[in-house]
């Protein structure tokens, strides 16, 4: 079992991944961006490596990152922006793309049971259409 903990600083927000087992680091495709963006478990967000079509109709090849969550409206909400097929960004809740994906049930709102600084899938219950919670 190997212990990874490791702080990044960028644009003046400190982002914290700390994991206890790699082993259990699961990522699943984005519902709606499959073919561009992945989600962990715990709540991670990366682009995939991808060649995409330049405005010149040339394609080039374009690298997967990790991407960095923002603070949605500076509260705890943390958010991250993906790009849409028609170019544009959109801020999406890291909690609702990580239930989308590893609950797969369609959900009214997500809310964190814990910390809501935790997007894990283990820390996440949402409100379900007939009004129940799990």
């Amino acid at each position: 079992m190997k212990k990874i903990s490791e702080t990044k600083i960028t644009h003046g927000v400190s982002i914290e991944a700390d994991w206890r087992d790699v082993t259990a680091l699961e990522w699943r495709a984005v519902v709606g961006y499959e073919d561009s963006y992945e989600v962990s478990n715990t709540g991670l967000v990366r682009s995939i490596d991808r060649e995409v079509e330049c405005s010149d109709g040339k394609v080039r090849f374009v690298a997967g990152i990790l991407l960095h969550p923002i603070h949605k409206n500076h509260k705890l909400t943390r958010v991250v922006h993906l790009c849409c097929a028609d170019g544009h960004p959109k801020k999406i809740p890291i909690a609702r793309l990580v239930w989308e994906a590893f609950i797969g049930i369609e959900a009214i709102k997500i809310c964190h049971i814990g910390d809501s600084g935790n997007n894990n899938v283990n820390n996440l219950k949402a409100k379900l259409p007939d009004g129940s919670w799990l």
